[in-house]
């Protein structure tokens, strides 16, 4: 079996709302996890290719 893995750019906005619960990642999908838009997309997010951040 192979394990594939996705590495994602998010904005400080967005991953601070994660971590507050406002938001909810469902693989590459960014979505109300609370409120009236609840379940609703914020965002799609596109996988960023890792050599590019290996340099650093």
């Amino acid at each position: 079996m192979a394990i594939v893995q996705d590495a994602y750019d998010l904005t400080d906005d967005i991953l601070m709302k994660i971590l507050t619960g406002e938001y909810r990642r469902i693989g590459s999908v960014i979505r109300y996890a609370t409120g009236p838009n609840k379940g609703q997309i914020v965002k799609h997010l596109k996988p960023v290719r890792m050599e590019a951040y290996d340099s650093f």
